[in-house]
């Protein structure tokens, strides 16, 4: 068997059926589709089953209770028969000729993954969203690619070689929500020796309001933040990425405190991380322009983020009396 395709299922009664057709209408057909049900209480459980009666290529697995998608995702390459894997959000859908054009990207370049373009698919207008290797293609430089933001940590889109997910084992995080894709990717990269990417798109990315990416709350900036630190934690160790790894640490961390108010504390943990919060270790690694804008942000987006829950509670104080 070719590829496996493995679609993680939590309650898309609404999508699953596009997603599932989308495969089922591929120009390659030497496929199986591990569909992992993550313990859906909606219709979602029956959509899957009646898919999977009419087509043995479909492979449901159950869990018991829900885990989340990054165990949900584990349950599916731990079971997974086909010499390439496939991951598909199922809210997305793939592209007519996804499978056959990866297949052949990586069976021609002899590289352990493949990362192509993809279409992110907006209320308003489509774009194409290209990824880049501007350093290499070995991992570190593949690391370097996705710390500057030309390189996309997502699952999807890639076309990875069996033999990454059957001779390694990864850490895997129950009900991690926001960011567990770059988690498990940032593992997978480590062990792998050659990355490749092409300009053909292949994969749809549907804005969905109701993402989990998609306006961030305290609980969502939280599992952003741990998710950051892990893969600080799992790179600082590397010689060859660690200054791309500070820049991009420093700049994300900076935005989520734009949204919500995190003490420096829980926010900059790290002490590899202490040196560049003053104006003159952020110069030292970003340009003027950036440097003060972060300066700013670090320092005094905090302030005015205690005034603004300060108001927030004296205006639910004055409503009540």
């Amino acid at each position: 068997m070719k590829i496996s395709v493995i679609i993680p299922v939590y309650n898309v009664a609404k999508y699953i059926a596009r997603c599932i057709d989308s495969v089922l209408n591929q120009s390659l057909q030497d496929f199986e589709v591990i569909l992992v049900n993550d313990a859906s209480t909606d219709g979602s459980t029956g959509i899957i089953t009646q898919y999977a009666r009419s087509d043995n290529r479909f492979v449901i697995v159950d869990n018991e209770q829900n885990m989340g998608p990054m165990w949900a995702r584990r349950a599916g390459y731990v079971k997974a028969k086909g010499d390439y894997i496939i991951f598909c959000d199922s809210d997305d859908y793939l592209l007519p000729d996804a499978l056959s054009t990866l297949y052949r990207a990586i069976v021609s370049s002899g590289a352990d993954i493949v990362a192509s373009s993809f279409v992110r698919k907006m209320p308003n207008a489509d774009k194409i969203i290209q990824n880049k290797l501007s350093y290499g293609n070995d991992s570190d430089s593949v690391y370097r690619s996705l710390l500057a933001g030309e390189f996309y940590h997502s699952l999807c889109a890639k076309i990875f070689k069996a033999s990454l997910f059957k001779n390694y084992s990864y850490e895997t995080i129950v009900h991690q929500t926001n960011g567990e894709d770059a988690m498990l990717f940032y593992q997978i990269l480590r062990n792998a020796n050659r990355i490749e990417v092409i300009s053909v798109p292949t994969y749809c990315y549907v804005f969905n309001a109701f993402s989990s990416t998609v306006n961030i709350t305290a609980k969502k900036a939280h599992q952003i933040l741990f998710v950051q630190q892990w893969c600080f934690n799992f790179l600082k160790s590397n010689k060859n990425v660690y200054d791309f790894l500070i820049k991009e640490t420093l700049y994300t961390r900076s935005r989520i405190l734009r949204y919500l108010y995190i003490t420096k504390e829980n926010l900059f943990p790290e002490k590899e991380l202490r040196p560049y919060l003053s104006l003159k270790g952020l110069l030292s690694i970003f340009s003027l322009k950036d440097g003060l804008l972060l300066y700013l942000i670090l320092h005094f987006s905090i302030v005015s983020n205690i005034m603004r829950m300060k108001y927030k509670i004296y205006v639910k104080r004055i409503g009540k009396q």
